[in-house]
């Protein structure tokens, strides 16, 4: 039989198809490694592998969450508030972080009987107890720790799956939403933001989203933590617990700086990826025109600011580290020392149970302040996500046939808006394909920017071929990019543009050789024709001024 033939049927190893057995105890993951054993010669594809759940697939996640957003975006609207994507997100995915939390639940239960049974095995040992009790204890010990860990197994898997829901969708909807809004909306978004958008926070989302579920559990945790060492050594746990509370006010703040430290991080980042998108766009250019070790300069400038706030975020974060790791040792030790100075008797049994517990309450102190900084993280970057999904929806494409194929500029004065650190600065107006709108500036006054075209009235009619002829700097671009709606205009400007949009830019090419053999391109010379060329496109002056005149290299 081939190993084809052995391996187990695909559909045998679905998550949706399985038994409850194989599912419970992750079976059914045993038929693709049988596959990857018996096909040591043959690379697995797609199709060898198992179907995920249906709810991780891109079009359902992102299906079911723009529903949601769109339902909470018409809530707000009636409520006269700003739409929520938190609401959203918890809408979305909150009663499956539900089960995530009681799986947890289940497990931190049987984990907590483990550090309970130590003192029962101890006190069996030393003969306090019969070893038939001993026996029975660890079978129960080793009973709790399977049973803890496929709970927590468990939890792990299906809170994967949610930041797996969440990340999805999210980038699904960045992806759709620059053809739901106009060109003019789209303008104050550059293509770094946007990358980012996708690149960093929605990774941001699926990282911090795996123990978005366990942020609730921690509670509990602490609580029976308290409880049982409490009983166990009385008073003398006030001053370890002291110790811990005061460490999570330090790892607070520490976290805090980490905060600002991410946010900034953002920003350059933006700039960085604007900069990078830009070379790489026009790289044929740069390569042509030995401008590598500009641009290089450049991206270096930038990611050494970039690298500088790398490397405090980093410092901070060791900082908070030593505060998270080492302090918790610090207040065992000190209230194991109180309990033995006020003339306790401080058996092994006590002891490993202590510890056990202290071990429980210490992480989970740990684990407080590190959640509660990587959601201030996830936070940051479902905002940043938020404001550019709250952008309207109002592209509409013309209906009427009267105006189709019709572009009209009416007292059109623009001008370029300079960069801001703000990248949610908000355009009052737009330009709605199909519509006749006032192309409303932005938050800066157009009188502080000088206007780069002045009462511009321009109208091309349907199967008009219509040339727009200048000078460098004469504002032909700058005409191209305002029928786009890419540039700011002042506020009794209005263009109107009957149908969908379609802009091809211009890309320079350059053989590396002499002036005459890129025009002519390789046919024969002409030279009637070359003059015409010559003069056509206005390259006298120009060649006037090199030295070897078209043969200039």
């Amino acid at each position: 039989m081939s190993p084809k033939e052995n391996a187990l049927p695909v559909r045998d190893n679905n998550f949706e198809r399985v038994g409850f057995l194989w599912r419970t105890f992750f079976i059914y993951v045993l038929g693709v490694f049988r596959q990857v054993y018996n096909s040591p010669g043959d690379l697995l594809n797609s199709k060898d592998l198992p179907l995920p759940p249906a709810r991780l697939l891109p079009e359902k996640s992102v299906a079911n969450l723009s529903r949601i957003w769109d339902e909470e975006r018409v809530r707000a609207s009636k409520s006269g508030k700003e739409a929520s994507l938190v609401r959203a997100l918890i809408r979305y995915v909150g009663a499956d972080i539900g089960v995530t939390v009681a799986l947890s639940w289940c497990g931190i239960a049987f984990n907590m009987c483990i550090a309970l049974f130590t003192t029962g095995i101890v006190r069996a040992m030393d003969g306090t107890y019969s070893p038939a009790t001993g026996y029975f204890i660890a079978f129960l010990t080793y009973l709790c720790l399977h049973i803890g860990c496929l709970f927590l197994q468990h939890a792990m898997q299906n809170q994967a799956c949610v930041s797996m829901m969440m990340s999805g969708a999210l980038n699904g909807m960045i992806f759709r939403k620059p053809a739901k809004i106009t060109s003019s909306e789209r303008s104050k978004y550059t293509e770094g933001q946007l990358v980012n958008l996708s690149m960093v926070d929605c990774q941001t989302v699926l990282e911090v989203g795996l123990f978005l579920g366990f942020f609730l559990i921690v509670p509990l945790q602490v609580v029976l933590s308290v409880v049982f060492l409490y009983l166990l050594l009385g008073p003398p746990l006030l001053l370890g617990l002291g110790i811990l509370i005061f460490n999570v006010f330090l790892v607070e703040r520490e976290g805090n700086q980490v905060k600002v430290l991410q946010m900034e991080k953002n920003v350059l980042a933006d700039k960085r990826n604007t900069v990078l998108n830009e070379s790489l766009q026009g790289v044929r250019t740069v390569k042509l025109l030995s401008w590598e070790r500009f641009i290089g300069s450049r991206v270096a400038k930038l990611r050494a600011v970039e690298l500088k706030n790398l490397h405090s975020a980093a410092f901070h974060r060791a900082v908070q580290a030593f505060f998270s790791f080492g302090l918790p040792t610090l207040a065992t030790v000190a209230t194991f020392i109180v309990y033995e100075y006020l003339g306790n008797d401080l058996d092994a049994g006590t002891v490993f149970t202590c510890v056990g517990l202290f071990e429980y309450l210490g992480m989970s102190l740990i684990i407080l302040p590190n959640l509660i900084n990587e959601l201030r993280r996830m936070h940051v970057s479902v905002t940043r996500i938020q404001g550019f999904l709250r952008e309207t929806d109002n592209y509409q494409p013309s209906l009427s046939s009267a105006d189709c194929g019709v572009v009209r500029v009416t007292r059109g004065s623009f001008f370029w808006q300079e960069e801001t650190e703000e990248p949610e600065e908000k355009v009052a107006g737009v330009v709605a394909a199909g519509t006749e709108a006032a192309v409303k500036t932005r938050s800066t006054e157009p009188s502080a920017q000088p206007l780069t075209l002045r009462n511009i009235n321009f109208e091309a009619k349907k199967g008009e071929l219509v040339a727009v002829v200048g000078t460098v700097g004469s504002g032909k671009t700058t005409l191209g990019q305002a029928i786009l709606g890419l540039v700011s205009s002042t506020n009794d400007s209005k263009v109107f543009v009957g149908g969908r949009t379609a802009f091809v830019a211009q890309t320079a090419f350059v053989m590396n050789d002499s002036i005459r053999e890129n025009i002519i391109f390789g046919g024969e010379m002409n030279e009637a024709w070359y003059k015409r060329c010559i003069s056509a496109c206005q390259l006298e002056p120009d060649l006037d001024v090199f030295m070897a005149g078209d043969e200039t290299q």
